[in-house]
């Protein structure tokens, strides 16, 4: 295990290791933050949509084209 892998299992561990009150707390303050809140979200999307099946750029370009309101 690298040593930013080995500090993020450290802070991992230390979060679950809070009271609720205190891990809502904590993401409050890392939510006020926009380039954060940004991020977590987007990996929260990525979580979320890993298992879906992936499908070419150019069939979503059109589908967004062929559902824009002209």
């Amino acid at each position: 295990m690298t040593p930013t892998k080995a500090m993020a299992e450290v802070f991992s561990e230390a979060f679950k290791a809070l009271p609720p009150v205190e891990q809502k707390i904590f993401f409050m303050k890392l939510l006020k933050n926009v380039r954060w809140r940004e991020d977590i979200i987007d990996l929260a999307i990525a979580e979320n949509r890993k298992r879906e099946r992936t499908r070419p750029f150019h069939n979503v370009l059109a589908e967004i084209r062929a559902n824009r309101i002209k």
